[in-house]
């Protein structure tokens, strides 16, 4: 059964979203997976709240089999083919047992209900990370005149959230990176943000959203490239015996 919030989300994430997901997301992934994993391998992952499969290609370089899962049919209809990944929407469709099972910018959609489901998938000294990037819009978002919306959303939200004994802190973490994009790419992130997405439907009516939004950008931003900054977050945990 799906509970409410597991609903709103997928209410959230429609055919529209996951297209702007599929057309661009930073290349952070890599960067947070190779600062946490390092040069571990596993044998097989589990990528969950996978979205467009983003994040389940880059972990194909730490496992030979990864499987990405997303209840948002939308989203696994438009993930990313890899020969190593496998996405899917329905839970049943999964091996019972990872030795890693990723949350990576997922985690603050799962309630306790759910996460309790999702963990049991973590086979005993299995792994288990959170992570999630936030990037600063200030920069652009001050030049176009937009006003960015409040949200609870959070970014480093981890297992302190819930009731669980059974799993060691290895590291966590958070710092920053900059990474470049183009105007398209910038457009693609600006209109997948929640927080952000309001105030540029407001200022350039549907259906030349997309299309005012990028002159804009371009008006401003003449070298055609822009630099962001973005907040990295991680947490790494081992699971152990509930005695410990």
């Amino acid at each position: 059964m799906k509970t409410t919030k597991t609903i709103q989300m997928l209410d959230s994430y429609s055919n529209a979203m996951a297209t702007l997901y599929q057309s661009y997301r930073p290349p952070l992934h890599e960067l947070l997976l190779k600062r946490v994993l390092k040069n571990q391998k596993f044998k097989k992952i589990l990528d969950i709240g996978c979205g467009t499969g983003i994040s389940s290609v880059a972990l194909t370089s730490y496992g030979s089999e990864v499987y990405g899962y997303d209840p948002s049919p939308s989203m696994i209809l438009k993930a990313q083919e890899h020969s190593n990944t496998t996405c899917v929407h329905q839970l049943e469709k999964l091996p019972s047992q990872f030795d890693l099972v990723v949350f990576f910018g997922s985690l603050t959609y799962v309630d306790d209900v759910d996460f309790d489901r999702y963990q049991r998938y973590v086979k005993p000294k299995g792994y288990l990370l959170c992570c999630d990037f936030q990037v600063d819009y200030q920069p652009v978002i001050s030049k176009l005149s937009i006003i960015q919306d409040t949200t609870s959303y959070d970014h480093a939200k981890n297992l302190a959230s819930y009731e669980v004994h059974s799993y060691q802190t290895i590291s966590n973490d958070q710092y920053e990176v900059e990474f470049e994009c183009s105007i398209d790419q910038l457009s693609h992130l600006l209109l997948s943000e929640t927080t952000i997405q309001k105030s540029i439907q407001e200022m350039y009516e549907v259906p030349q959203t997309s299309k005012h939004l990028r002159f804009a950008l371009n008006t401003y931003f003449p070298e055609k490239q822009v630099k962001l900054i973005a907040t990295l977050y991680y947490s790494y945990y081992i699971k152990v015996d509930e005695q410990h």
